[in-house]
């Protein structure tokens, strides 16, 4: 993407996404099994599926083609990031591993959207 005059925010859209990704993450924090790691999980929960969410539903890109396949990379990462979490709210984990997975889930979903969104040029 060339500039950020390409992408058209819903700011109405974008702060309900962010809220069901509180309201999510409030959720995966109060099933946490691990006491030690809930404060973590919640955060970075909420971190990875609002951002998630917000490209999903609140932004908009200028071709619709590539508005289309980006809104589908974040409705995929967005159920990855649930599962991802879902997964360690249940089990006990030791903080590096939970670090590494959701930081390297980040890192690949800004990757493949640069990667997308470079084809709008």
């Amino acid at each position: 993407m060339k500039n950020l005059g390409d992408m058209k925010i819903d700011w109405i859209k974008s702060l309900l996404a962010v809220s069901i990704a509180a309201l999510i993450a409030y959720g995966l924090y109060a099933f946490a099994i691990s006491e030690n790691n809930k404060i973590l999980l919640g955060i970075a929960s909420f971190v990875l599926i609002s951002i998630t969410s917000v490209f999903t539903f609140g932004v908009k890109l200028k071709e619709p083609r590539v508005s289309m396949m980006f809104k589908t990379l974040s409705l995929l990462w967005w159920l990855l990031a649930i599962i991802i979490n879902v997964t360690f709210a249940f089990f006990n984990f030791p903080i590096p591993l939970f670090v590494i997975v959701d930081g390297l889930a980040i890192v690949l979903y800004v990757v493949i959207g640069i990667s997308i969104c470079r084809t709008q040029s």
